[in-house]
């Protein structure tokens, strides 16, 4: 899967909350929205079903 030059840019602005010039007059600055990725929490529970699924018999 890959993205557009464009689509790459508008995801990475919507990502990391970045600003984005949407007007000749205009700039905004986006909230943080991240499409991808796992909270440390998220790891901390992944890697617990890990460790008890590979320690079953």
């Amino acid at each position: 899967m890959g993205f557009s030059p464009r689509e790459e840019r508008i995801a990475r602005i919507h990502h990391y909350g970045q600003m984005d010039q949407v007007s000749p007059h205009l700039r905004v600055r986006y909230p943080i929205q991240q499409a991808l990725g796992i909270t440390p929490s998220d790891s901390e529970v992944l890697t617990s079903a890990i460790y008890s699924h590979l320690a079953r018999e």
